[in-house]
């Protein structure tokens, strides 16, 4: 009888120190995830500044279309949304943008614009990432630089 009672404490230890390693890897398994998915917001971010600026740019290039030039520097991105107070008067102004609030990147500073733009393209809006450095750049509606990795990508 004495085996039997001492062998039930002992498997009550083992039993316990078990549960406490179940629990110890589930908690640095959901601490990695954790950790892994809190960069996603920053692509999330990423993405959508870019979609943004692709609207912004077409919105530009529509402006042209209808004004038969594009707003200067200094007019910026403010004069598809309002009509210029400065500059060239046109008849035929009309608004691009419907909200001023796709002028503001993700990341809380405002979408740039140049005319003309740098390298030789016609104009170019850009964003500010997190850090204040320039994040990405579209130069057409159809093409998309990431400054940070250098990579131009082709949208459809």
């Amino acid at each position: 009888m004495k085996i039997n009672a001492s062998s039930k404490p002992l498997t009550s230890a083992f039993a316990l120190i078990g549960m406490m390693l179940v629990l110890a890897v589930g908690v640095l398994v959901i601490g990695a995830g954790v950790i892994h998915l809190r960069g996603i917001k920053g692509v999330g971010n990423d993405v959508n500044d870019r979609m943004n600026l692709r609207a912004l740019s077409v919105g530009v290039q529509m402006d042209v279309a209808n004004a038969v030039r594009f707003p200067t520097t200094e007019q910026g991105l403010k004069a598809l949304l309002v009509e210029p107070a400065t500059g060239p008067k046109t008849r035929s102004w009309r608004p691009q943008i419907k909200s001023a609030n796709i002028l503001i990147g993700h990341w809380g500073n405002d979408v740039q614009y140049r005319y003309p733009g740098s390298n030789g393209v016609e104009f170019s809006v850009f964003s500010l990432g997190e850090d204040g450095a320039m994040m990405a750049c579209v130069t057409t509606a159809k093409t998309i630089f990431n400054l940070k990795t250098n990579q131009r990508f082709q949208l459809t």
